[in-house]
This record gives C-alpha cells, sequence and structure tokens, in this order.
C-alpha cells in the first residue's frame, strides 16, 4: 500500500514526508481514505502526529482529509501552518487547497432570465361551458396570452462555525414580468437562516423560513415554516436526498385561502462511471385550507437522467405523472358548489440542454422544451394541454 502511496503521489512524498514517520499509521490511514472512510483516516494521521508533530506529510494528509469532511475551519488552520513552513515549490501544492476553501466560504450568487411565451398562462381549460351548468365563461376564465420575461436571483452563504457545524443563510428572489397582461406579474421572495451539520457521508439542514408572494408590486400573502433537508452518500454511485418542509401561508385579503401545507420528498441518484445521472424520487403533498374545497394532497413520481457529451453539451430529461385530489366540491366563486370533487393527473416532460462551451461572460446559453397535459375531473375548467420552448440565460459566481 505505501508503495502504491509512493507511486500517486511522488512529489508531495518527497517534500513532506519525514523517516520517522509512523509508517504502518500511514498505510492505515491512506487505506481508510481510499475506501471512503474519511473519519477513520482522520485519526490515523492524527495519531501519527501524536508521536511526531513536524510530520509535515502527516499534516498534509490530515488538512486534506479534514476538507472532505467540511471541517472547514481545522483544515484551513493547518493548511495556513504548512504554508509557513513550506518553500516556493510547496506552496504551490498547498494553495489550491486553500483557494478550494476560501471558496466554500464566499457568498454564491445564481441568476437566471428566460423570455417567457405562453399562450395558457393562467392554465384554464379553452371549454366556453362550465359542466353542465349552464354558465358560459367570461374571457378571463378562457386560456390567456403572455409574453414577458422570468427572472431569479439566489443569494447563499454557509459559514462554518466549529467541527462539522454551520449556520446556513439564503435568499431566494424571483418574478416574472409581462408586457401584455400584467395582471399575471408576480414576484417571490424567501429569505432562510438555519443550522446544517454536513461531513463526508451525510448533511442534514434546518432552515426557518419567510416568504413574501407579490402580485405586480403589491404584497397579497406571506409564509412563515420550516425546511429541513438530508443528503447521504450510500456508496460511489448511490446517493439519496430527502426534504420535509412545513409552511403557514397567509393571506391578507383572501382569508378562505390560509393554508398550512406540508410536503415531503425524496430522491435516488445513482451515477454511473460516465458521468451519468439517473435519479427516480417522489414528492407529497398535503394542504389543509380554511374552506376544505381548497384543500388538497398529491402524489408526485419523478424520473430523470442527465448526461454530459461533446463539445459542452449536457442533457437533463426529467418525466412526472402526479395526482392531485381535493377534498371537498369545487367551488365556483366562493359559494356555488359544483357536482365532483376536482381531482387532477398530471403528466409533466422537461427537457434542458447547457453548453458550457458557449459561455460569455460566465453567462451559459440553456434550451428548454417543456410540456404539460393536465386531466381533470372538472374538466371544462381544469383540463389542459400546453408546450414551450425557450432559452434561459444562467450564471453563478
Amino acid at each position: 500500500m505505501l508503495k502504491k502511496i509512493l507511486i500517486c503521489c511522488p512529489i508531495v512524498i518527497g517534500q513532506f514526508c519525514y523517516a520517522d514517520d509512523p509508517i504502518k499509521l500511514l498505510q492505515l490511514g491512506k487505506q481508510a481514505e481510499l475506501q471512503g472512510d474519511i473519519t477513520l483516516a482522520i485519526k490515523q494521521y492524527q495519531n501519527i502526529l501524536a508521536v511526531n508533530s513536524k510530520a509535515k506529510f502527516a499534516k498534509f494528509l490530515l488538512a486534506k482529509a479534514l476538507l472532505l469532511d467540511h471541517q472547514d475551519n481545522a483544515s484551513k488552520e493547518i493548511f495556513k501552518q504548512l504554508l509557513e513552513q513550506s518553500n516556493e515549490q510547496e506552496k504551490k501544492i498547498l494553495k489550491p487547497y486553500l483557494n478550494a476553501l476560501q471558496n466554500r466560504e464566499k457568498w454564491q450568487f445564481d441568476f437566471g432570465l428566460n423570455y417567457i411565451s405562453d399562450k395558457n398562462i393562467n392554465n384554464a381549460s379553452s371549454q366556453k361551458e362550465i359542466e353542465n351548468t349552464g354558465f358560459i365563461k367570461s374571457d378571463e376564465m378562457l386560456p390567456q396570452k403572455a409574453n414577458g420575461f422570468g427572472y431569479s436571483l439566489s443569494i447563499i452563504k454557509q459559514k462554518n462555525l466549529n467541527k462539522s457545524h454551520y449556520v446556513h443563510f439564503a435568499n431566494d428572489f424571483s418574478g416574472k414580468v409581462f408586457f401584455n397582461n400584467s395582471k399575471f406579474n408576480e414576484i417571490n421572495n424567501r429569505l432562510t437562516l438555519g443550522y446544517g451539520f454536513q461531513n463526508y457521508k451525510h448533511s442534514i439542514f434546518i432552515k426557518p423560513f419567510f416568504e413574501l408572494q407579490f402580485d405586480n408590486i403589491t404584497p397579497y400573502a406571506y409564509a412563515t415554516g420550516l425546511r429541513t433537508e438530508y443528503k447521504k452518500t450510500l456508496n460511489k454511485k448511490l446517493e439519496l436526498s430527502s426534504s420535509f418542509e412545513y409552511s403557514n401561508t397567509n393571506y391578507f385579503k383572501n382569508f378562505s385561502k390560509n393554508s398550512h401545507t406540508f410536503l415531503l420528498s425524496s430522491t435516488l441518484i445513482y451515477k454511473n462511471r460516465y458521468l451519468q445521472h439517473f435519479f427516480i424520487g417522489t414528492d407529497f403533498t398535503y394542504n389543509n385550507a380554511q374552506k376544505r374545497a381548497n384543500s388538497y394532497h398529491s402524489e408526485k413520481l419523478r424520473l430523470g437522467w442527465i448526461a454530459p457529451w461533446q463539445f459542452g453539451f449536457k442533457t437533463n430529461l426529467t418525466l412526472s405523472l402526479a395526482q392531485k385530489k381535493y377534498k371537498d366540491k369545487a367551488l365556483l366563486g366562493d359559494f356555488f358548489h359544483l357536482s365532483n370533487i376536482r381531482k387532477d393527473n398530471i403528466f409533466d416532460v422537461n427537457f434542458a440542454i447547457p453548453n458550457n462551451h458557449l459561455q460569455f461572460y460566465h453567462i451559459m446559453p440553456v434550451l428548454h422544451f417543456n410540456w404539460r397535459k393536465q386531466k381533470s375531473t372538472i374538466d371544462s375548467l381544469y383540463s389542459y394541454t400546453k408546450k414551450s420552448i425557450f432559452i434561459s440565460f444562467e450564471r453563478a459566481f
């Protein structure tokens, strides 16, 4: 094993390894690291330093292992010590690790912009008569066209407190603005401040949030809640990602829509040797509104495939099937009950093609194709089919 280490890291060994290092501990530590047991590797490297606190190579391996374990403060401190004790050639080896740690601490910004041309912005059925009631829809209840832009800006900061403990801050801002149908303009902003624990195997984040929703520039609802996210690396190819969210939404005027919502989501991701990702996931949503006709529960199944290709292209395909069932007979207006309880079956296809070779000032174009078919028991109001093709521009910095 030591021979294998020497072959893999000849330059580093030559510069950092001391003759009096405990070879057996070095072997055990490196073997544990190669097998993915970073916790054991850290213990072995610490045992080496307990015997010889000046063993630079052991310090280097310990700092690397702490970096993999997301113990950023401890890793940074050791790398800084090594940097002070190193010559110029050794510093060239150390600086990329320090840069990686500094990048983790930076504020992260994600920006997106896309053009929208939607022939059914209100997701309405094109049928003019409402079920068998004899009522005829107004123009506003029929599909409406809208052209404009969608935009989003996310700001994220994670700060290592001690060992693998973190404080998490995020602000997610998004909206749509339309030139020819401004009543569908919307803005949404969610502010999050929470706690996280992460290491090389798993991570958990607890994120209380406050959210505001705007109609044009007028706020019409706010929500408070809690979101938890859990990720676990099962092995080199499998990863599990789960989340739970509770939100309490309150409307400033339409009080009957006030609701409590519970969301449970889980996704299993498989990564093959060709850097392709396959995933399967489920989402369960339970919404309890003041009016039973506005309350619902839904289940969704998701399947996906992400694959890199030549010339910077990547494809991202997601298929989903969902069912959404309401608790009481549908309402027309606030008082007139229809004869059926609303139940929707929803089919979605989302296909995206980004290309990182076409970046301009780090702005990457992404071609999107989206298709949706919704079949409802209240066919004349909620059944529709729509598709869209558009290009978005995205940047992370």
